[in-house]
């Protein structure tokens, strides 16, 4: 992502902060939020807090603080969220569905070959290239189609 194509998502990122900033009990929360959504957008290889902060001209800690400690209105925040997807990709009938279960990827650039092994420090993670998760939309003959999706 280059200056120019941050100049021009700054003002959906701006959007986006605005309905969910609301969210964040007090004024620092709002700010740190918004700078940490800036650093997800830029091209930073590894996207950790501190590499964020560097970016986006926060205090590392405080940033850090703000992702571990800062207090939210986590139901508030969901049901904005539904109802931002829903206004995105959303249809009067329909349903959308994530789906975390996963296929194997196939080919030889896989970001991982072999099993995890016990003592590995790989163990017990997800290992990068072994599945890909879906997304979809059920067919018009879904059985649960019509259901509400639970809130």
């Amino acid at each position: 992502m280059t200056d120019d194509d941050l100049d021009a998502l700054l003002p959906a990122l701006e959007g986006f902060h605005a309905r969910f900033g609301r969210f964040f009990r007090r004024s620092e929360g709002r700010a740190f939020g918004r700078q940490y959504l800036i650093g997800l957008a830029l091209p930073i290889e590894r996207k950790n807090a501190e590499n964020i902060a560097e970016q986006v001209g926060a205090p590392p800690r405080k940033l850090q603080e703000f992702l571990s400690d800062s207090p939210w209105d986590e139901e508030g925040c969901i049901g904005e969220l539904q109802r931002f997807v829903g206004e995105q990709f959303g249809a009067p009938d329909g349903v959308l569905i994530l789906d975390d279960t996963d296929f194997a990827k196939k080919g030889i650039h896989s970001g991982w070959r072999g099993p995890p092994v016990l003592g590995h420090p790989r163990a017990g993670r997800q290992l990068p290239g072994r599945g890909v998760p879906g997304l979809c939309q059920p067919p018009r003959s879904y059985p649960g189609r019509s259901a509400a999706v639970p809130h």
